[in-house]
């Protein structure tokens, strides 16, 4: 299955739980504890956190989906140079939930995210070399939390399934030396109106 089609079911799947279940909407917003793979013989690398905020909306009870539309910044340096990626994110996950009182449950989530980059896309990081980011990625997310009441706190592990971009050299011959891969753990909280 190639990844428009999973996102695609997934998406389906969104509108038929919430043909059929309780739907709520609120807004959610975090932070990101981002990791950027690349060669440490070639490159210094030094992580940092990030934020995300944006709509979210939950369908279903005892199973059920959730899914988001939010801004997404993360930085890093690279070789002492300041790499900022903004994206607008749209992870969809599918949750099994389970009650713990009369207005409590805790859940586990899973499913995709696309990111689209709205940002810079070129960084430079030497004389003789750029950091070119990709404008969409693909990614999985993982996790859970705990829903109390209107408020939702859940922490998930992002797995990208592709790259997040690619070191290429600049001169007459360009030609891409190597490319990396970021994943991050996301902790967010979320209001339900």
């Amino acid at each position: 299955m190639t990844r428009r089609t999973i996102a695609a079911l997934f998406c389906m799947l969104l509108v038929s739980i919430t043909t059929h279940a309780q739907v709520s909407v609120g807004i959610r917003g975090g932070i990101n504890a981002y990791h950027m793979s690349l060669d440490k013989t070639l490159f210094d690398v030094k992580n940092r956190m990030g934020f995300c905020v944006g709509p979210t909306i939950k369908a279903g009870s005892l199973i059920g989906l959730d899914g988001s539309v939010m801004f997404d910044i993360n930085d890093a340096e690279i070789n002492g140079e300041p790499v900022y990626i903004k994206n607008v994110i749209v992870p969809v996950s599918a949750r099994v939930n389970a009650g713990i009182g009369p207005m409590a449950s805790i859940f586990l989530s899973a499913g995709p995210q696309l990111a689209f980059n709205i940002g810079e896309t070129d960084f430079k990081l030497t004389d003789t070399s750029l950091y070119k980011v990709d404008k969409s990625v693909f990614s999985f997310n993982i996790g859970g939390g705990v829903h109390i009441s209107k408020l939702e706190v859940s922490a998930q592990y992002n797995i990208e399934c592709g790259r997040t971009a690619d070191i290429i050299s600049v001169g007459d011959a360009a030609q891409k030396i190597a490319h990396s891969k970021a994943s991050f753990w996301r902790i967010t909280a979320a209001l339900y109106f």
